[in-house]
C-alpha cells in the first residue's frame, strides 16, 4: 500500500527532470540560433553540439555544427560532425564539399 502511494511522486519527478533536459536543451538550441545571426560561427557550432547530446533525436543539429564549423574555417572540426550523421540539406553538402577544397 505504501508503494502505491510513492507511485504518483515518482513519476512526477520523473516528468519535471524530463521537462528540465527538454528546456535545456531547446536553451541550447536558441543560443546556437541567435549566434548565427550575430554570425559568431564557433559559439554557435558549440551550441548546436550542447543541443544535439540533450536533443538526441534531432540528427541535424549535428549538420548545423559541421555548417557552423565550416563557416568558422575551422574545417576538420567540420568535417567531423559531418561524418557523424547523414547529410540531408543543400548546404550541408555545399559546406561538407568546401572543407576539402
Amino acid at each position: 500500500m505504501f508503494q502505491r502511494k510513492r507511485l504518483p511522486y515518482f513519476i512526477g519527478i520523473i516528468l519535471i527532470v524530463t521537462a528540465l533536459f527538454g528546456f535545456l536543451g531547446l536553451s541550447n538550441l536558441w543560443q546556437a540560433e541567435s549566434a548565427q545571426r550575430r554570425e559568431d560561427h564557433q559559439t554557435a557550432a558549440a551550441a548546436y553540439i550542447r543541443a544535439a547530446h540533450i536533443l538526441f533525436w534531432r540528427d541535424d543539429l549535428y549538420e548545423k555544427a559541421g555548417v557552423s564549423y565550416s563557416k568558422s574555417g575551422d574545417f576538420s572540426k567540420a568535417i567531423e560532425y559531418f561524418k557523424l550523421h547523414k547529410i540531408s540539406t543543400a548546404e550541408g553538402w555545399l559546406s561538407f564539399c568546401a572543407c576539402y577544397i
